[in-house]
């Protein structure tokens, strides 16, 4: 569960790796600014036929985009794309893994990708994309995505989704000579997300949904900020076996995990 190098993940990496994120809002504008401020991301309005919103960069990296949930206020929040090779077969094996496949596998125009969107065995969203370019994981970096993970109520049958429609090999984590109700989707560098016991790791209100670790440098200074931009502190700083973490949201209730890098 500890974050990779980019050089030590990209040795071996793993089918069904996120790729992507998604905020989705009912204030783009809104949004945009809080993590300008917060991150120091570089948000740029989508040009002309552009299938984005509002594109996300981390140091001039792409990282994802921000996209209007005004006429489906429940999807608001944030959602991760994984990348596979095969779009249409990833989608042909949800039904057999105990997903739902909520958008069948369509040609993103004008980038040469193919997506999908999916509900898991949990009912958690994620898209799946095949693209030909993709770009190695995030550097372990300030204001990067350095982690990611989805909650399941059936911790076994979650996991079984993600090996037989993402392709993920998963390994039980282990921290401390404690293990733990959580699979990594690799084993050692090569992990780069997992899926955990929703009544472990999870609060009262967690629903199984995918989350977003967001690297910062100074974690106590960051958290201070968020109360300052108009957001909400749900767990304050602490130690954990991997790494100092907090768990807060935004001021339209998009909640997002930050990590000390």
């Amino acid at each position: 569960m500890t974050p990779a190098t980019t050089e030590e993940a990209t040795a071996s990496l793993p089918e069904g790796r996120p790729c992507w994120i998604e905020l989705y809002t009912p204030d783009t504008t809104a949004s945009a600014s809080f993590y300008r401020e917060l991150l120091g991301w570089e948000t740029t309005e989508p040009g002309d036929g552009s299938p984005l919103g509002t594109e996300l960069r981390n140091a001039g990296r792409l990282i994802g985009s921000i996209e209007s949930s005004q006429d489906d206020p429940e999807t608001a929040g944030w959602r991760v794309t994984l990348l596979v090779d095969d779009v249409e077969a990833t989608v042909a094996a949800t039904p057999d893994a105990g997903g739902t496949v909520v958008l069948p596998a369509m040609e993103v125009e004008g980038t040469g990708m193919t997506w999908a969107l999916l509900r898991d065995a949990d009912g958690a969203l994620l898209g799946v994309l095949a693209d030909p370019e993709a770009l190695e994981p995030h550097p372990l970096e300030a204001g990067m995505p350095v982690w990611y993970e989805v909650l399941a109520r059936d911790l076994e049958r979650g996991a079984e989704f993600y090996r037989g429609a993402l392709g993920w090999t998963t390994h039980r984590e282990e921290a401390g000579g404690t293990v733990f109700p959580y699979y990594t989707n690799g084993s050692g560098p090569a992990a780069v997300c997992g899926i955990g016991d929703i009544a472990v790791f999870g609060r009262q209100d967690t629903e199984p949904a995918w989350r977003v670790y967001l690297g910062v440098s100074d974690l106590d200074e960051a958290v201070g900020r968020v109360r300052e931009l108009g957001g909400t502190v749900r767990e304050e700083p602490s130690d954990s076996p991997w790494g100092r973490l907090a768990e807060v949201a935004d001021p339209h209730g998009a909640v997002l995990r930050l990590c000390q890098v």
